[in-house]
């Protein structure tokens, strides 16, 4: 069996539970899940604006933005006349004890334009090449299912999106 964790990148009506309430930090806690149904990881998110960080790296910079996805970097005020660029975002997500055996994977639908995904500290997916500058970004859309490795030893995803995007016109996971 393989349950989805969604991370939601399309505007449209959908499925939330009031068990999985929205935060003021970057937690998303969905330990009431009870695994029967796909969920979306719609919350906040750190997002570090120009700069590629790796799991357990800390920002060399002070702009930490707590950005609410689904949504464009750009909706951040300091960040509206940034359609283009790059940047990381993070997140922990709680899930219930009892997945932990479980096959879980990640579905992203929308994220602009290439990007690389790092789950407890691995890398488990990349789409395109992720890059500082456009001449060096080779950017490709495809939806995807990203298999998450199996966590037998904690109840909790840490998950790090590296994103660039110096191609479309709206950039982040929207």
């Amino acid at each position: 069996t393989i349950i989805k964790l969604f991370i939601v990148l399309v505007a449209c009506i959908c499925y939330h539970s009031s068990s999985f309430a929205q935060s003021t930090t970057a937690v998303i806690d969905i330990s009431d899940w009870d695994g029967k149904k796909e969920i979306k990881l719609d919350g906040n998110w750190n997002f570090y604006y120009g700069e590629f960080l790796l799991p357990g790296e800390e920002s060399t910079k002070k702009e930490k933005y707590l950005l609410n996805i689904p949504s464009e970097w750009r909706d951040i005020d300091e960040l509206s006349d940034k359609s283009f660029g790059f940047g990381t975002y993070k997140t922990k997500v709680i899930i219930p004890d009892k997945k932990l055996a479980l096959s879980l994977g990640l579905k992203i639908k929308r994220a602009k334009m290439a990007y690389e995904v790092f789950i407890n500290g691995v890398l488990v997916h990349s789409n395109g090449v992720i890059s500082e500058v456009a001449e060096h970004e080779v950017p490709y859309y495809k939806p995807q299912i990203i298999h998450v490795p199996p966590l037998f030893e904690r109840n909790e995803l840490d998950i790090l999106i590296r994103i660039s995007n110096h191609q479309y016109q709206f950039g982040g996971i929207s």
